[in-house]
């Protein structure tokens, strides 16, 4: 009987911790910082550790390496491993301010708090070693390497889904700096990254380098592509990559028709490229792709 009462008391508060982050995720995604986006049963039910009506800092902790973690745990491991992150970011943030984690149930979880002395010199300092502390604890306690962003800084009268996106913005410059990265989005705005813009000439002649089969010409094309797209915004850097994917699709669908070549097809590229965290990683994809490309050529 005993083991039943425990039992039911496990999974009271698994249901209460459960629910209770629904409401930050549900606050989080409001669009507006009154509580208007809420039902009005949802309206009064958990007391949270931060005021939404004033100003906020978000701190997002996104797990590295996310898809080989997913691959490797259970469902139950990945609740167990995003839980402890909770614990983990709340217990070392609360030295400094009452906060919220909140568990979006992807790659990422969201530390959020008032920005109580921003003005005051040290904060910034604060705030990276606060990050630095973190991606320690995670790592040690968990075996997870995570990079973080620093939200921006906001006025009271921003909705915390814009602070969120603009948080989310921020990550993917991981692209660029890599893995366990501390990336701080105030100093990504004030750069004013501009768009890559496609050479279409050069973009036309790296595919015919490709195609044709040299290989090691090919790859010192694309390094120096990239070179100059790495000073623009990471989104653009996955656009062109994009873009080089289509092109070569383009070319090899004569040879591809021809009989049962074993290249990567556009779709498995293409989520490949989306699904790639850092710049590393796609060059690492796309090396492998010339060369397969360079072997089917060679083989013709």
């Amino acid at each position: 009987m005993l083991h039943d009462v425990s039992l039911l008391e496990d999974n009271k508060r698994k249901n209460y911790y459960n629910l209770r982050q629904s409401y930050l995720r549900k606050l989080l995604r409001m669009k507006a910082n009154d509580l208007i986006g809420l039902d009005d049963n949802d309206k009064e039910p958990y007391t949270i550790k931060f005021d939404v009506q004033r100003q906020k800092q978000f701190i997002l902790i996104a797990i590295d390496h996310f898809n080989n973690v997913k691959k490797d745990s259970s469902i139950e491991d990945m609740e167990l491993k995003r839980f402890s992150i909770v614990n983990i970011a709340e217990e070392l943030c609360n030295k400094h301010y009452p906060c919220e984690c909140i568990d979006m149930q992807s790659d990422h979880l969201v530390l959020v708090f008032n920005r109580e002395d921003q003005s005051h010199a040290n904060y910034s300092q604060l705030l990276k070693s606060l990050c630095v502390e973190l991606q320690e604890t995670i790592s040690e306690l968990l075996k997870l390497k995570t990079s973080l962003v620093i939200g921006p800084k906001n006025l009271a009268r921003t909705s915390m889904n814009a602070l969120y996106n603009e948080s989310l913005y921020a990550l993917d410059y991981r692209l660029v700096y890599g893995y366990g990265s501390v990336i701080d989005y105030e100093e990504i705005a004030d750069k004013g990254l501009e768009p890559y813009e496609m050479d279409l000439k050069r973009l036309k002649k790296l595919v015919e380098t490709v195609v044709s089969g040299k290989t090691n010409e090919a790859i010192s094309q694309y390094d120096e592509m990239l070179i100059d797209a790495l000073e623009c915004t990471a989104d653009s850097i996955r656009h062109l990559h994009i873009q080089i994917a289509f092109a070569l699709n383009d070319n090899l669908m004569y040879i591809k028709s021809q009989g049962d070549y074993h290249l990567m097809e556009l779709d498995q590229l293409l989520r490949a490229i989306t699904d790639s965290e850092t710049i590393a990683d796609i060059k690492e994809l796309f090396m492998s792709h010339f060369e397969s490309i360079g072997q089917l050529i060679g083989g013709l």
